[in-house]
């Protein structure tokens, strides 16, 4: 005979829901990140391609390009965004407790640290509010960053600090309340989560386009340093310009007739060569070199 299945309520039964619950709880905020990474990564490459005179499009970075392009910037603010989201649970865990042990009776410190929360929450949704009217026009970076980053800040404590205020009035009260309504409480919850996730993907924006500028005017300052680019051809390429030399090699038995230098490497995307002239400062322009079987592409040190 077989062996009786394990009870819902058994150990089994108790470790898949755990690991259920584990999942649901890790998964989104994983999916999160993923999304502010590739956020990031896309508005910096943008940032910075305009600013060469070119368009992201052109490079063809994948969804995997972009995640690497972003990581190495998001490392501190992903670590504070973490640290913070544990602080939270901390202090969540604590009014909780303390919710349990008063039971029906009202907590007034509770009640005053709700209060508190409301109020500095309502103090950063006004800060936020006047940046989005008014401040982003300063063009401060400090603005820029704080900016989004009180709407969503700003919601979560307000939300946060009344519903402390509701169940510090008593346990059973607090009850009652979302009996009325089984429905408000997700659907709150929900608004505000979306509300934050929302000025996040601002603030970071905002982020990624000052990354962006500053890598195009490091790539415009020290492009000089970057590795040379020499091209042995069979054909003329037509590339001329902006420092960029054309040679034509003696012999008739050459298997490549033609040799261009003057040139420097940006980036290889794929099958392409992203190359800038020597003399970018006078001719800015961007050169796309396809990484043909054809051509020889020699790299000297910058």
């Amino acid at each position: 005979m077989s062996a009786p299945a394990p009870a819902a309520g058994g150990p089994s039964g108790a470790a898949g829901l755990s690991a259920a619950r584990v999942l649901t709880a890790v998964v989104p905020p994983v999916t999160l990140v993923t999304a502010l990474l590739f956020y990031f990564g896309w508005t910096r490459t943008y940032t910075q391609a305009r600013f060469l005179g070119a368009d992201a499009s052109v490079f063809g970075y994948s969804t995997q390009d972009y995640l690497l392009r972003s990581v190495d910037s998001l490392y501190f603010p992903l670590i504070v965004l973490t640290g913070l989201g544990l602080l939270a649970l901390l202090g969540h865990r604590v009014v909780v407790d303390r919710l349990a042990s008063s039971q029906d009776r009202p907590d007034v410190t509770l009640r005053r640290v709700g209060t508190a929360l409301v109020v500095t929450g309502a103090a950063l949704l006004v800060y936020g509010a006047l940046y989005s009217a008014v401040l982003f026009r300063v063009g401060s970076r400090v603005l820029d960053l704080t900016g989004p980053l009180a709407v969503g800040l700003g919601v979560l404590l307000a939300g946060y600090g009344a519903w402390v205020r509701r169940r510090s009035t008593g346990h059973q009260a607090g009850v009652l309340a979302s009996e009325q309504a089984p429905w408000l409480a997700p659907v709150a919850a929900g608004l505000l989560l979306a509300i934050s996730a929302l000025s996040l993907f601002w603030a970071v924006g905002n982020y990624a386009r000052w990354r962006g500028q500053d890598l195009a005017e490091a790539v415009v300052a020290t492009y000089q340093l970057r590795p040379g680019v020499v091209v042995y051809a069979p054909q003329q390429l037509a590339l001329s310009g902006g420092g960029v030399v054309e040679e034509e090699l003696e012999g008739s038995d050459l298997a490549y007739r033609f040799r261009y230098s003057g040139m420097r490497l940006l980036d290889r995307v794929g099958s392409t060569y992203f190359l800038l002239p020597e003399d970018w400062d006078d001719t800015p322009r961007l050169i796309l070199l396809p990484a043909d079987a054809d051509l020889r592409v020699e790299l000297t040190a910058g």
